[in-house]
């Protein structure tokens, strides 16, 4: 029986930052060198590199937002004898986001190896934005995007579809509520792409959603063939995953947005208080048992079965034995 390969990682992580007062001015100005088109903040350690400044009238935008200043950079972080990016900074001074920041991750620096964990699994950079973070005395606000990614050999595509489909077996239940079985189908839905009329691919993307766009979202999909076929600079994936075959990646992934970031906060700290204190996610994000936590938390919101039988809930994971 093939062996159930498994792991947990954040593919996106959008943050908001508190900057001090005087610290957007600082940014407009400093500099340890430049040509026409960047400027360069060596901090030894880190680097910032400013690849565009604005300042202008937006009038599509309403009016609390018309004028326009923000800062754009790149932050560079040391890796042993080299640096590469972390991410972006936007750093803003408008009405609306008065000394605020805002930070991005870059995919490949999400699954770049800073060390090997106890358990030997790899621990990737985010850590280092907080000393950033704390280099300039700014402070954590929230999250803006969070993406969680649950990979495994096991393809739960069909899986999950098959669940979905054997209405003698399971109970359904979407967005938290008792689907009947020949009710319409609410925040669920595939994506096929067609090779020809008569070639569909039995893998299909599947979605469950919230009503609202800028809600929760969960996408099923077969990982190895996003990469194969459409982004194949994303290979590093494979490489952080170090699996004796990597030929088969099914992905789980869990969006969450500001909101839905602190409700499940609350709904976490019943396991583990220290889970909801929303000041320390970025101590919380670096823990693989909190990421599992979370991806359980968000997965039940979206969608989870019954057996009809005995009543035992599961969520689309435990679909699989041995996980």
């Amino acid at each position: 029986m093939e062996k159930i390969e498994w792991a947990i990682s954040v593919d996106k992580l959008r943050l908001c930052i508190n900057m001090p007062e005087n610290l957007f001015a600082f940014f407009q100005k400093e500099y340890t060198s430049k040509n026409e088109k960047i400027r360069i903040l060596d901090e030894k350690d880190f680097h910032l590199v400013f690849f565009e400044e604005e300042k202008k009238k937006d009038k599509e935008k309403d009016e609390k937002d018309k004028e326009k200043d923000k800062i754009f950079a790149t932050l560079h972080v040391r890796d042993n004898d080299t640096f590469f990016e972390l991410g972006t900074f936007t750093f803003m001074n408008t009405d609306r986001y008065k000394n605020q920041a805002f930070f991005e991750f870059s995919n490949g620096a999400l699954y770049r190896v800073f060390s090997m964990g106890y358990d030997g699994l790899p621990n990737n950079y985010i850590g280092c934005l907080s000393y950033v973070i704390d280099y300039y005395s700014m402070k954590y606000n929230n999250v803006t995007e969070l993406e969680i990614a649950f990979d495994s050999n096991f393809n739960y595509v069909s899986k999950i579809r098959n669940a979905i489909k054997n209405i003698h077996k399971y109970d359904l239940f979407l967005r938290g509520k008792y689907q009947k079985e020949n009710e319409k189908l609410v925040g669920y839905g595939e994506y096929n792409e067609m090779e020809t009329r008569t070639k569909l691919s039995k893998t299909p993307t599947l979605y469950f959603h919230h009503a609202k766009s800028t809600d929760m979202e969960l996408k099923v999909y077969d990982k190895n063939r996003e990469i194969n076929e459409k982004n194949q600079y994303k290979k590093y994936i494979k490489d952080w995953l170090n699996w004796n075959d990597s030929s088969k990646i099914y992905r789980i992934e869990v969006t969450w947005r500001n909101t839905n970031v602190r409700e499940a906060l609350q709904s976490l700290s019943k396991i583990k208080e220290e889970w909801g204190v929303h000041e320390n996610f970025l101590n919380l994000i670096l823990q693989r048992d909190f990421l599992m936590a979370m991806l359980l938390d968000g997965a039940k919101r979206l969608v989870y079965f019954k057996k009809k039988k005995t009543g035992e809930e599961l969520s689309i994971f435990e679909l699989a034995r041995g996980i």
